[in-house]
């Protein structure tokens, strides 16, 4: 057991950045994560190595050690000072910048324990972001399953450095009696495996860059291939993982030892006559030594004579060791004898390796306690696993320069990073001079506050930068007491009402809230006032008072040394480190910036693996007890950075989370920690989507007749394409509705987005707030027509709002994350898109593209989107390249009202031209379409036209989405309409005012779907809307166009106090009239999926497969895993028939089944919920429809329904009695 660390020996390294490393520990769940951590910790001497695996250190919470699984993440920082070998080794290998490490006699190690279980996956994220490097762990019996996937591409998005550990190498031995040969070729499958995966992330990225560079334009070219040139030389095109580069360490967590090839290198060197580096590189990959040669030759030269080095140097040695421990030989390539033999050869061997083992630890019965002495004390794990933190990870100063792009974007003109300032050209004459030069020190501020951080400045006059991943609560009594400079105890004075302390009144204990944070920059002190900044802060606009509230000011009240479960107290913090801090309990919910200046951009958003869909309804047992509820829950959502709490409709406190193991731990806490009161739990509320089949656009669902879309009245309209033939697929469903007044009439079609495009919408949702909601996220657009740097042109010209770039925050699609290119293209609108890496509209507008080119291409033709329409003054049709074809054909229905009628049919790359908006609120994955060609107007249907022809105007609207995308040229503007009469005018103008109350209704529609009122998901609306004069103001229109007076009638229509404002009826309107064409489209329900991994054995698969056959789960494959009996299977599971799956699973196969889940994807259900029996086929099999039993997506609509309150439609018998026969008993 090592001498305990000194805390003063740790806060001296802090200064040091070059002496640093923030390290992670990732891997699936039960890898030996926490095992491994206990190992590094027993080597600071703060446990003993006996109790490794045992206590799990870094686990101090009760249900953590009851369920012996990690729930959140920790830290403790760890002393390491290398031995004379290894601090040589470090000298003599290189970084991937080609430098060498610096030979420093002590490192300072923060390391950063991550739970694996994926409904924990959050912590993952706030480890992650926190660190510079990561141990990804893997268990060499298990090999790569699901969450390892998962880690690998967490630690590649944050760019984090990751080095891999092949753990439980005991297990080859003990377990699976494993040879030699079988466990190097198994170790060598499992890193192919890695490597294959890191290959796949980054191909993703080089794909990416070569489509930018093919369709962007030649500036945008230019730049990215510089870019990707120095990308390319960091990223060399050799294995990520390799053992002979000193990142790959196998290693035994549990029995306390571990290596790297080069220490058998080096004690190989002299006895083989080679040099130390020679060896290295053979003794990992078919290398074969030739003992009559004393040479390493190639597999073709061995002739399968001799065994891999690897095997015969390495394996072969530990093999005959836990022979000679275990069974005297008895293990599969042992070579040793039996009884008291075994013995003698043992201590022969310790004897030869000059190992010190006490005599009497020899002389345990228990063969595991002799052979963690004697490899612990061989090949200690700490100083292997250390070591190579030390060698092939990064310090804070190198791990920034990489990382600050992705961390902290400069979402301004990338020349202030050079000191060069951008003028505004809008502005340039009207501002006055001291406007700009506040501005030109703005950008200047903003510039000092990227270098610092790029290079990690740790001066005391550099930028405190800090980012705060998450909050945590723990007891007021771990708080370590401050002395004075006599010893005295200082009495601390903690304020409840700030949101320090949280006093529970049943026994007048108390907790504090600290911040999981690191500093980035500069020098964070205790006393220090700092700048708490949110996501859509705007530090170039810092005077303007709606950016105000985006940012608060903080005064630190203290800083801990995070020590696993104690905390030692500190004055100052340099850059680099990581740290508790106290104060911000009240400003921070779940994770923020904290900047000394106010000019700093906050850094991006954290990415998570999944997504809070399980979701219970909780109230308390005593209703008196509602204010202690809402207080529990406040504190619960700051505790917990996943965790979702809301008020529903209904009025119910629901808290969603993302799986059964992670919300059990909130309601938990929520009882016993931070509510302290007796709880009523609801069943599981399953998150559902709402959607129309997706052949919605042929026919009429089987449900149309039944529901409520039985009032509306459904007009087909046929197009064909443009070449004139009339293909199969083109009947369209549109609903017309009118205004109670009769003022309005509405006409809606609805159909349905490619899985792609809606893919990537639904997983966009951040970066779309940031442009659409926030405005803090704009397109860089180099067009002329713009009128200054990074604004919007709308239909008149105005500005839509300030934007700027940022880096792409989403939650995490992996579509989302794997598609970085910036496509450009003319997609229809003219213009093109020209976007950086750094550029996060350029990048989704080349998701989008892409997406709806691969639904395109793997089509026949374009989908349908538009109705028919006609052109004025010409017969040509828009294509979907944006090429016009020649129209051969009329649309149907009417008289021709002067015009040639023309069939439109148009891809929906064109309709991306067309988005006037996204829902619901304003970012989901449903679509709203403007009528026409998008711009103007023109092209419109012959239902519009007619109407207008009779004097109504048409409620136009603007394709803002696609305008402040990028996907239509900015600043392309309409063509002026000719007005003839003022009112007329009057007319024009009030359609203008009403387009709001259209997304209003359609927004109301969309989040709230005619089914069971969830969320619609994967709709594109196209609503065409005319409004008409009232009786009284065209007969004062036409007075006064008589009178040539300009006079203008104010009398309110008829109606508008009988049936409320019109804007009101038009809002309602719209949103019934989305329904019912929803309705009219056979409506589907959309259930969320689980990717699931079943791993058992051979005897239990069928077991296994009636669990999940039960619970409708999809197999997608089945594999047996190599040199054992286990099988994988991998299937998708819907969330709803999840809950008590493992449970199930477990007792089914007597424990030899374990399950793993996580989210992968929304998927629209095949079963009609309003089906009824038609065809004589249908009736043949499933009866009249009285003996039809209901759906699954029939009831589960219906339980939702009716724990909404709504109305649900079933059977209900009223009188039931004895059934009665007719027979008289005699």
């Amino acid at each position: 057991m090592g001498s305990t660390v000194a805390v003063h020996e740790l806060a001296a390294l802090q200064t040091q950045p070059r002496a640093i490393r923030n390290i992670c520990v990732m891997a699936h769940v039960d890898h030996g994560k926490t095992t491994l951590s206990d190992s590094l910790i027993a080597s600071n001497g703060l446990i003993h190595p006996k109790l490794v695996g045992k206590l799990r250190y870094l686990d101090y919470r009760d249900e953590e050690q009851l369920r012996c699984i990690t729930m959140k993440s920790s830290s403790i920082s760890l002393l390491f000072k290398p031995k004379k070998s290894a601090a040589a080794a470090a000298g003599g290998l290189s970084r991937s910048g080609g430098a060498s490490r610096p030979d420093l006699p002590a490192y300072l190690v923060n390391l950063i324990d991550s739970p694996g279980h994926v409904d924990f996956c959050s912590e993952v994220s706030t480890a992650a972001r926190l660190s510079d490097g990561a141990l990804v762990l893997v268990d060499v019996c298990e090999g790569v399953l699901v969450q390892t996937h998962a880690v690998l591409r967490q630690a590649w998005e944050e760019r984090v450095k990751p080095c891999l550990v092949i753990n439980k190498v005991d297990r080859l031995i003990t377990e699976l009696k494993m040879t030699p040969m079988e466990a190097y070729e198994r170790m060598k499958s499992i890193i192919v495996e890695v490597n294959g995966i890191i290959s796949a992330f980054r191909s993703e990225r080089y794909m990416s860059d070569v489509d930018m560079m093919v369709a962007g334009k030649e500036a945008a070219a230019a730049g990215s291939e510089a870019a990707m040139v120095a990308e390319e030389e960091d990223e060399d095109e050799e294995d990520a993982f390799s053992p002979e580069k000193g990142n790959v360490a196998f290693t035994s967590a549990v029995d306390g030892w571990g290596f790297r090839i080069d220490e058998f290198a080096g004690m190989y060197a002299s006895k083989l006559g080679a040099s130390a580096a020679s060896l290295q590189k053979g003794l990992w990959g078919d290398r074969y030594f030739v003992p009559k040669t004393k040479s390493i030759v190639g597999k073709k030269a061995a002739g399968g004579k001799y065994k891999p080095m690897f095997a015969q140097f390495i394996l072969e040695p530990l093999w005959k060791l836990y022979g000679l421990v275990f069974d005297g030989g008895g293990v599969a390539g042992g070579a040793g004898g039996g009884g008291g033999g075994a013995k003698e050869e043992l201590l022969k061997i310790i004897k030869a390796m000059n190992i010190l083992v006490p005599p009497r630890e020899l002389q345990q019965k228990d063969p595991k306690a002799v052979i963690q002495s004697v490899m612990s004390r061989w090949l200690p794990l700490s100083d292997a696993v250390l070591a190579m933190a030390v060698e092939c990870l990064p310090d804070p100063a190198d791990a920034q320069k990489e990382r600050s792009r992705r961390l902290l974007p400069l979402r301004a003109d990338p020349d202030i990073v050079s000191g060069v300032l951008v003028k505004n050209e809008d502005g340039e004459a009207g501002e006055e001079e001291e406007e700009k030069q506040n501005k030109a020190k703005r950008e200047r501020a903003v510039a000092e506050a990227y270098r610092a951080v790029e290079c990690c400045d740790a001066s005391e006059d550099a930028p405190c930068i800090v980012f705060v991943s998450k909050m945590f609560a723990v007891p007021l009594h771990m708080l370590p007491t401050r002395r004075g400079t006599h010893g005295e105890i200082l009495r601390e004075e903690l304020h409840e009402e700030d949101g320090e302390v949280i006093t529970h009144a049943n026994d007048n204990t108390q907790e504090c809230f600290l911040a999981f944070a690191r500093v980035f920059s500069g020098v964070l002190q205790v006393g220090r006032k700092m700048h708490v900044l949110s996501a859509a802060y705007n530090p170039l606009a810092a005077d303007l008072e709606s950016n105000r509230r985006h940012r608060q000011e903080a005064v630190l009240s203290g800083l801990y040394m995070m020590m696993g479960r104690g905390l030692e107290p500190q004055t100052s913090v340099p850059a680099g480190n990581v740290v508790a801090i106290r104060g911000l309990g009240q400003c921070i919910l779940k994770y923020a910036t904290l900047s000394s200046s106010p000019h700093c951009y906050p850094f991006t958003s954290m990415l998570f693996q999944a997504a809070p869909l399980v979701r219970v309804a909780v109230e308390p047992a005593d209703p008196a007890e509602m204010a202690a509820l809402a207080r529990g829950l406040r504190l619960l959502n700051r505790a917990d950075p996943f965790i979702e709490v809301l008020v529903s409709s209904t009025g119910e406190h629901v808290i969603g989370a993302a799986g059964e193991v992670h919300l059990a731990t909130c309601i938990k806490d929520l009882r016993e920690r931070f509510a302290r009161i007796e709880l009523a739990v609801s069943p599981p509320l399953v998150a559902f989507r709402e959607t129309i089949a997706s052949a919605a656009t042929t026919t009429t669902g089987a449900g149309g007749g039944g529901g409520p879309a039985a009032a509306a009245s459904m007009v087909a309209f046929s197009t064909a394409s443009g070449g004139g033939e009339k293909e199969k697929g083109d009947k369209k469903q549109w609903v017309e509705a009118a205004t109670p007044n009769g003022r309005c009439k509405v006409r809606v079609c609805v159909s349905r987005l490619p899985d792609a495009l809606t893919a990537v919408l639904d997983g966009s949702e951040e970066v779309l707030k940031g442009i659409l909601v926030d405005g803090v996220i704009g397109c860089n657009s180099n067009s002329s027509s713009s009128s200054s740097r990074g604004e919007v042109i709308g239909r008149s010209g105005e500005r839509c709002g300030d934007v700027r770039n940022t880096d792409d925050d989403e939650k995490g699609s992996s579509s989302e994350r794997s598609l970085m290119s910036s496509v450009a293209a003319g997609g229809g609108g003219g213009g093109g898109i020209s976007a950086r890496l750094d550029d996060p509209v350029g990048l989704l507008c080349s998701r989008l593209l892409a997406a709806v080119g691969a639904e395109e291409k793997d089509s026949d033709g374009p989908s349908l989107t538009c109705p028919s329409a006609r052109s004025k003054g010409s017969n040509a049709t828009m294509g979907s390249g944006g090429q016009q074809k020649k129209a051969g054909s009329t649309g149907q229905g009417g008289g021709d009202g002067g015009g040639s009628s023309t069939s439109w049919k148009r891809g929906w790359s064109f309709d991306l031209t067309r988005i006037w908006a996204l829902g619901p609120r304003r970012v989901g994955p449903c679509a709203l379409l403007v009528p026409g060609d998008g711009r103007s107007g023109r092209h419109c249907s012959r239902w519009i036209e007619e109407a207008m022809d009779l004097g109504a105007v048409m409620i136009r609207g603007v394709p803002e989405v696609s305008l402040k995308l990028g996907l239509v040229e900015k600043g392309e503007e309409e063509e002026e309409e000719e007005i003839e009469g003022v009112g007329r005018a009057v007319l024009i103008a009030e359609a203008e005012s009403l387009e709001n109350s259209v997304l209003a209704g359609f927004q109301l529609a969309t989040s709230a779907g005619p089914l069971c009122e969830e969320p619609m998901w994967g709709l594109a609306f196209t609503i065409e809307a005319i409004i008409m004069a009232a009786p009284l103001r065209e007969k004062s229109a036409a007075m006064a166009d008589e009178n040539g007076a300009g006079m203008m009638a104010s009398a309110p229509a008829s109606g508008v106090e009988q049936y409320g404002p019109f804007s009101g009826q038009v809002m309602t309107t719209v949103k019934e009239a989305c329904r019912m064409a929803m309705m009219g489209a056979s409506p589907r329900l959309v259930e969320a999926m689980y990717f699931c991994e079943v791993n058992t054995s051979s005897d239990m698969l069928g077991q296994a497969y009636g669990v999940l056959a039960k619970r409708r789960a999809r197999i997608i494959r089945e594999d047996m895993r190599e040199g054992t009996a286990m099988f994988t299977i991998h299937a998708y599971m819907p969330v709803a028939e999840s809950f008590g799956f493992a449970e199930e699973l477990r007792r089914k196969t007597s424990g030899a089944a374990s399950p793993q889940l996580v989210l992968s994807h929304w998927e629209a259900m095949a079963e009609d919920p309003f089906f009824v029996p038609r065809t004589e086929e249908e009736v043949e099999e499933f009866g009249d429809g009285a003996s039809v039993l209901p759906s699954v997506g029939r009831r589960f609509m219906d339980a939702v329904r009716r724990r909404k309150g709504l109305h649900v439609e079933e059977k209900l018998v009223e009188k039931a009695t004895k059934q009665r026969t007719l027979a008289k008993k005699v």
